[in-house]
Order: structure tokens, then C-alpha cells, then sequence
């Protein structure tokens, strides 16, 4: 299927992924440049083959428009059925807005409308929203985790950690700033306040942090009972 940006989504295809997205009880996975790098540990492309091939729950794929540039008809091919391709700007979780028909127009910084990082992944809560999406399994590439930087203002961050101890109660205390293309995605997943978020570790780049590591049977070792709901595909063995 001939790829799009998210905002010029065909009005059939949007309801095609919305009855997915109701059928699945609001479960989505999200994978954020998942094929950014192919420097990640070989399990990575592993379980990220097992999710895009065998994965059940609909899926949204947010890719660089370098890697569309590069190969637009592998992502024309995947952006079909169950999997949304979702075009952003170079090395940058920004969404491209604005094209109908998308073919890997380079778009660095900012997206094809000058709007921010934020302001684009405002449109792309507003669309998971809009969907019924209530459960995220999000992956992908580069997560991050860093002490908090000047820029982020200190009201801030204590109120991402606010919404993020509410957030699930398998989550700790988040201790810092998540950066990086999957990593600032969380963080603004988070703050949103509208969805469970599941960070899965066998398809995030790096790994994530052991003390983000909120899979159930992850801390209770092998043998478990794994979480219900959890993507089979990226339960960790």
C-alpha cells in the first residue's frame, strides 16, 4: 500500500486500523525506528521479526524517511493490514505531516509543516487516542536514560514522575530524563496520561535500564507465569 503521513490518513484505512485496534481491546504495539541501526545484539531483529510477522495486535511503526528514501518499497509492502507505517523526519521522532502520497522526501529537524517534536507527537496521541488504544508495547531505537538536563525544567520532571508512578503499578520511581528517538517517545507516551505504557526489552536499543525493566516475569526469573496481554513475541525467555 502506498505510504502516507499520519494526518493525510485515507479515511477507509482509518477505519481498517481503528476495528483492529477495537478487536484487539485496545492493545497496540509501537515500534519507533526499529530498523534504525543494524548494530543491536542479533535477539533484537529476532523477536522484532517474530512481533511484524506473527504479532496478533496492530502495529504502528514510526520509521526514519531516510530508511523509507532508502527502500520504499519494503515499507510500501509492510504498510498494510495490521501494520501502520509512519513516516518521520531524519533521525527524530518528529512526524512528517502533509503528503498524501509519501516516497521518502528528506525532512530533517523539524516535520514538512515546521511543527516541533512535541507538537507532532501531540498529533500522534491524538491519533492513538482517536484509535481506542488504552495499552502501548512500545520498542525500538535509541533508548536513553539520563539525569535530568537544564533544559528540562524541575516542575516537570517531578510531574513526569508523578504521572509515571501512577501510570501502572509495576512501575518504580523514574529517576531521570529518557531521551532518544524510542526513549523521548516514552517520555512523551507518559506524560500524556492517557495509556498503559509497556517498555519491551528484548526489542528496545539499547537496553533499557534494569530499574525501567517493568515486565512482571522479568523480575520473577524463569519459570513464571508471564504477564497476561504481553506480545509473545517479545516476552523475555
Amino acid at each position: 500500500m502506498p505510504l502516507f503521513t499520519l494526518d493525510k490518513m485515507p479515511r477507509a484505512r482509518y477505519s481498517e486500523f481503528k476495528r483492529m485496534v477495537e478487536n484487539s481491546q485496545g492493545k497496540l504495539t509501537l515500534l519507533v525506528h526499529p530498523y534504525f541501526s543494524r548494530n543491536a545484539r542479533e535477539r533484537y531483529y529476532r523477536v522484532l521479526d517474530k512481533i511484524i510477522e506473527k504479532q496478533r495486535t496492530p502495529i504502528v511503526m514510526m520509521v526514519d524517511c531516510n530508511a523509507i528514501a532508502e527502500n520504499p518499497e519494503f515499507y510500501e509492502r509492510l504498510n498494510n493490514g495490521r501494520i501502520l507505517v509512519v513516516p518521520t523526519v531524519q533521525s527524530d521522532p518528529a512526524l512528517i505531516l502533509g503528503y498524501s502520497v509519501y516516497r521518502g522526501e528528506r525532512v530533517i529537524g523539524f516535520s514538512s509543516k515546521d511543527i516541533p517534536t512535541d507538537m507532532s507527537l501531540e498529533v500522534l496521541i491524538k491519533y492513538l487516542k482517536n484509535f481506542g488504544v488504552g495499552k502501548i508495547f512500545l520498542g525500538g531505537m535509541y533508548f536513553r536514560h539520563e539525569v535530568p538536563r537544564p533544559k528540562v525544567k524541575i516542575h516537570e520532571e517531578k510531574e513526569f514522575q508523578r504521572i509515571t508512578r501512577n501510570n501502572q503499578d509495576e512501575m518504580p520511581r523514574i529517576e531521570g530524563y529518557s531521551g532518544g528517538c524510542l526513549g523521548y517517545t516514552y517520555y512523551r507516551l507518559i506524560k500524556a496520561d492517557a495509556f498503559r505504557v509497556i517498555l519491551l526489552p528484548a526489542v528496545s536499543h539499547p537496553s533499557v535500564p534494569e530499574h525501567l525493566h517493568i515486565l512482571r516475569q522479568e523480575r520473577q526469573g524463569n519459570g513464571k507465569k508471564p504477564e497476561k496481554g504481553l506480545p509473545k513475541a517479545a516476552r523475555v525467555k
